[in-house]
């Protein structure tokens, strides 16, 4: 047994960790290999806790310590010879002597630990932390608003126990286990009642006689934090409430959900109005850049973002909590004062005027209230929003909160291409920006208040088309009600959008003139929401022909960001259900040159990914029609591929272009064959391999299954690559599905040659399956050793090596095995544990066949009446019958079976990628040969037993004789 490694001294401990802490590399590196060993050693990480609790140590030495505890002790928490319950109860202990920890990191590093560790331990072990920390938070918060006592350590201690406590509850309120939730449950209605008061009484100590003067004290300070924290935590409490107040047994948790959210709104505007009174009073910039003006804008924030959560869970309930209106309609009142404020008080600040977080925040919660306050949801005498509000609320959007300002012009002509991947972003991006947080709201009042939204939007377009923008003001309001009507392009039933582009959108997209850049972009993205919403049956060559030129043009009246705008809306026309391919087939030329073109001319990987997108969904919606066009598509993606920068997602879709380039062509794909494998080696590098390797299976399959056999091998194709799948299936457990579906695709296409080339490697990969690999694998290779069995027309191309590999050696050593137990197995063990009837036919025919052959030992077994139960079980399941038709040949006419429809073929599911390939067809045909499907089992035996007979002769009739009459009776039954 090996001795425990003897504990080191506090000296050296805290050596070790005064290295860890050095700037030279080297020593840092050894003492960090020093610190792995420590991990082994019991009672050292309790020493370290000491370390980081000493404070006459210098405070770098205190962090390392706190940074290895906090990293260390949690995860081997559970393992009791390194963790005793005597040292837990230590170390628990030691947590709470740095509530008066001075330093912020050290204290919130302890936190974390702490509630890592009350996370395993509680409530079992450790049933008691949250009552151990309001106990300390009471103590000091009564010493500090009862007793009037300013000691710093009270607001110290209070403020670190509060972090700790915030820590705990965000650590286990996530918690699903009904014991764990059960009495967290427990624990957040402790903590929310005790908190409450503490957190009314800092809030009034704030806010009492807040003015400019007193802003920058460290008593407003001092209090605004513990307001801030306390409230952080028992808004956990109380979403972890909400959450579960639907679920049996936390039914009492909704009044005090219900209760707490009014109050909350209360707070909540007066603090938010008082933020706002002090930005009015025309604070100095030192006033606005003061901790406790930051705390304050972090903490109406952090209403915004419980308010946020809340609705986000249940919309529906959201609106019927307490004070609800008054807190959806307080926040549009912030949104109007900060739409007519300069544009400078508008920044992503905690030291702006109106926060842009907090605005998105108000938006977000109007866009959702207004979804349940509309006359769709409310009876038609109990409309929440009257007329001119939502009047109001349009105008707004429309003529001030879409308007794009000088920052976005401003990135706009510094940055294109990132301005434009923002702008068109993900769909969750809109959350993030007052503008994009703006056009879900007009959406969202489309959609619940259409019969006002519509005529207004009718109006606003009407204006501009009587008179055309000639100033960048004016373009700029011309841009924001194109953009409200792409937005509302699902209401806008009566617009005729095909005069409007006959009459002023192709003039104003083919305009040379600069100005109109702003207005270019628009029309190339509404073109591409029209299409998205609406059918356009006489415009779609028009809207082509623009998107071709604004995808192509260069010079001042054009950008990158027209460009990619453009590229993307040709994307969107492409993608629509109305798209057509022989409308659309005189523009795939110039589009895929334009398009090209785009890629070579952007810089950012994102802009070049996101044409290449654009390029891919036209291949694939145009289909054969590329084929002419290969070589002008091959050439450039290839060559972007062969640049070192090019970046992992962006390789992914050029993947995705050669994936599309081949389906499409199906049996012109032959000289894409060679490319293929040049993409295919490079995803397979070790450079590559661990982020591609899917793509790189996925190319090939798609390669594999839309080829056709070379009648030349000479000639490079993608049987290169047979010996890499190999290879594959040989050394990659993980990759066994994969690596036999490109071993059954080749076999498929050219079953001979494979096994001409690489018959025993092949064979030699199987038998390394078989012996390592999980059972669902196993079968999957014997699944693939069966086709290749089925579709070799030579069986010594496959026999030999099957022999010599020991595959088929290994695959009988099961059944010998048996045979030595029970001496009535034959070939298959456990027949009965077939479910499959079409491979407990195959176990039919074989045995027939095997009794055919007149073998010996073969014809002897036939005593023991395994091969006649096993055709009797067959028999007797399968319902088998030749159709007749007038005049035809029995043996001629189709096998009808139970299990399968005439000419039915259903791919399994993991092969449903391969229904519209060629491979398709060689499949089709595979099943349509199968002796399963065409030789019946019946008329099989009997022809098969006569020629057993003629070759045993003697020894067979024997053998029947022995079999018990009942069987024979039987069998001759099933047979007659």
């Amino acid at each position: 047994m090996q001795a425990t490694p003897e504990l080191p001294s506090p000296d050296r401990i805290f050596q070790v960790l005064q290295d860890a802490a050095s700037q030279d590399y080297v020593v840092a590196q050894a003492a960090s290999a020093q610190l792995d060993v420590f991990r082994t050693i019991p009672g050292v990480f309790y020493m370290v806790q000491m370390a980081a609790n000493e404070r006459n140590l210098p405070l770098d030495v205190r962090k390392m310590a706190i940074f290895q505890f906090k990293n260390v002790v949690p995860q081997q928490w559970r393992r009791a010879a390194l963790y005793p319950e005597n040292v837990k109860q230590d170390i628990r202990s030691g947590m709470f002597r740095f509530l008066d920890e001075p330093d912020d990191i050290i204290a919130q590093t302890n936190a974390i630990a702490m509630a890592k560790i009350a996370r395993i331990d509680f409530p079992r072990a450790w049933p008691d932390v949250g009552s151990q920390l309001l106990e300390v938070i009471g103590t000091n918060s009564q010493a500090i608003y009862i007793n009037s006592n300013t000691d710093p350590r009270a607001l110290l201690v209070l403020r670190r126990a509060l972090g700790a406590l915030n820590q705990i509850i965000k650590e286990l309120t996530p918690a699903k286990i009904p014991l764990l939730a059960s009495a967290v449950l427990g624990l957040v209605h402790q903590v929310q009642e005790a908190l409450l008061p503490i957190y009314g009484y800092a809030t009034a100590t704030f806010s009492n006689n807040l003015s400019p003067e007193t802003l920058a004290s460290d008593d407003k300070l001092n209090h605004i934090r513990i307001a801030h924290f306390t409230f952080k935590c028992i808004v956990k409490c109380i979403t972890f409430m909400w959450h579960r107040t639907r679920v049996k047994g936390f039914e009492v948790a909704e009044p005090v959900v219900k209760g707490f959210f009014g109050t909350a709104v209360t707070h909540f505007i007066a603090l938010s109005t008082l933020r706002s009174s002090l930005f009015q009073a025309n604070l100095s910039q030192n006033l606005i850049q003061s901790p406790t003006q930051s705390y304050l804008s972090r903490h109406v924030r952090l209403y915004g973002k419980y308010f946020r959560k809340t609705q986000v869970y249940s919309p529906q309930q959201f609106v019927r909590l307490p004070h609800c209106r008054e807190l959806v309609l307080h926040y549009w009142e912030r949104v109007v004062a900060a739409s007519g404020a300069p544009p400078t008080t508008i920044q992503d600040s905690d030291n702006a005027m109106y926060p842009i977080r907090f605005l998105t925040q108000a938006l977000s919660i109007f866009k959702d209230a207004l979804a349940q306050w509309s006359p769709i949801r409310q009876p038609d005498n109990q409309e929440v929003l009257p007329r001119e509000f939502v009047e109001g609320a349009i105008d707004l959007i429309v003529n001030r909160l879409l308007l794009l300002d000088e920052q976005d012009l401003e990135k706009w002509s510094e940055e294109p291409e990132e301005w434009i991947n923002i702008e068109e972003g993900d769909s969750d991006a809109w959350e993030y920006g007052v503008r994009p947080c703006a056009e879900r709201v007009l959406m969202t009042l489309a959609t619940q208040y259409g019969d006002y939204v519509e005529p207004m939007i009718r109006t606003y377009l009407q204006r501009v088309r009587e008179h055309p923008a000639t100033d960048l003001p004016s373009i700029i309001k011309q841009e924001a009600v194109y953009c409200a009507v792409g937005r509302c392009a699902h209401r806008l039933k009566d617009i005729d959008f095909d005069s409007w582009i006959s009459q002023s959108l192709a003039q104003e997209a083919l305009d040379p003139n600069p100005i109109y850049r702003i207005i270019k972009r628009r029309i190339a993205w509404l073109f591409g929401r029209w299409y998205a919403e609406r059918s356009l049956s006489q415009s779609r060559e028009k809207v082509y022909e623009i998107l071709v030129h604004l995808i192509s043009a260069q010079g001042e009246g054009s950008d990158l960001a027209i460009r990619l705008t453009a590229a993307t809306a040709l994307e969107n026309c492409i993608n629509s259900v109305n798209f057509e391919i022989p409308v659309f087939h005189p523009f795939i030329t110039p589009s895929l040159s334009a398009l090209l073109q785009l890629v070579a001319d952007t810089e950012s990987q994102d802009a070049k990914r996101r044409v290449i997108r654009s390029i891919n969904t036209l291949i694939d919606n145009v289909k054969e029609a590329i084929v002419p066009s290969l070589g002008d598509i091959i050439g450039p993606v290839t060559q972007l591929w062969q640049h070192p920068e090019v970046d992992i997602p962006l390789r992914g879709e050029l993947i995705s272009t050669a994936s599309s380039l081949i389906k499409a062509s199906k049996e012109n794909s032959a000289p894409l064959a060679p490319i293929a494998a040049i993409l295919i080696r490079d995803c397979l590098s070790p450079i590559l391999s661990v982020q591609m390797e899917d793509d790189a299976i996925n190319l090939w399959l798609v390669t594999l299954r839309n080829s056709v056999p070379n009648p030349n091998p000479t000639v490079p194709d993608i049987f290169e690559l047979l010996p890499t799948s190999i290879h594959i299936l040989n050394t990659n457990l993980d990759a066994v599905s994969g690596a036999c579906q490109l071993i059954e695709s080749y076999l498929l296409l050219d079953a001979t040659r494979v096994l001409q080339l690489q018959a025993l490697p092949l064979h030699q990969a199987y038998l390394q399956v078989y012996k390592t690999a999980i059972t669902a694998d196993v079968k999957t290779v014997l699944g693939t050793a069966c086709m290749m069995v089925q579709l070799s027309v030579d069986g010594r191309l496959w026999a030999e090596a099957m022999h010599t590999s020991g595959f088929f050696a290994h695959i009988l050593s099961a059944v010998i095995e048996d045979r030595t137990k029970n001496d009535n197995t034959l070939v298959l063990v456990e027949f009965d544990n077939i479910v499959d009837a079409p491979r407990r036919k195959l176990v039919a025919l074989a045995t027939a066949e095997l009794l055919a052959t007149g073998n010996k030992i073969a014809v002897e077994r036939l005593a023991t009446s395994e091969a006649l139960n096993i055709w009797l079980d067959v028999l007797g399941e399968l319902k088998e019958a030749l159709e007749q038709r007038p005049g035809e040949d029995d043996q001629d006419s189709p096998l009808i079976l139970y299990w399968k429809q005439q000419d039915e073929y259903v791919l399994p599911d993991k092969l449903e990628d391969a229904a519209e390939t060629l491979e398709f067809g060689r499949r089709q045909d595979l099943f349509k040969r199968d002796p399963v499907r065409n030789i019946p089992l019946k008329e099989f035996i009997q022809q098969k037993m006569q020629q057993a007979q003629a070759v045993a002769g003697v020894e067979f009739q024997a053998a029947l004789s022995k079999v018990d009459s009942a069987t024979i009776a039987s069998i001759q039954k099933q047979l007659s």
